[in-house]
């Protein structure tokens, strides 16, 4: 008997698949576990994410918290920075953030995709949330670790 692989998600630019789960909650046990190592994150006063490979959130910042106004991040685990951020796009394709056509000029995936190759990037971002008059302007930083 074989086991089939899982159909994968239509994009237009960046991969759409997720971690599993329990992927998740591993790699999130890890900052749960060693506070001490991303307490620095938390000092910075800009919004700090890191991601998986495939482009989730396993850990936000304090910063983060308080411009999305949520009261715990936990919220934040699983999502990819244009879905948290509500960019009008984030839900186009059933795969998120990063796999429609307008992804393939946005600086955030760019810089991510940049990350995930191994390099270090900068890019910007203009980003306009679904349903809302206001919008963020982004410069950001990706680095491979």
């Amino acid at each position: 008997m074989s086991s089939a692989n899982p159909p994968l998600l239509p994009t237009d630019f960046a991969p759409a698949e997720r971690a599993s789960q329990t992927d998740l909650e591993r790699v999130v046990g890890y900052f749960i576990e060693h506070p001490e190592s991303f307490s620095i994150l938390d000092s910075v006063p800009e919004l700090v994410l890191v991601l998986n490979a495939q482009r989730q959130v396993v850990y936000a910042n304090s910063a983060a918290a308080e411009l999305l106004h949520v009261d715990d991040t936990s919220s934040l685990i699983g999502l990819r920075p244009g879905e948290l951020l509500g960019c009008e796009h984030a839900f186009e394709n059933a795969g998120g953030c990063g796999t429609t056509k307008h992804c393939s000029a946005c600086g955030t995936v760019r810089s991510i995709m940049d990350s995930l190759a191994g390099h270090r990037s900068v890019n910007e971002c203009h980003l306009n949330r679904a349903g809302m008059e206001a919008s963020f302007d982004l410069r950001v930083w990706g680095d491979a670790a």
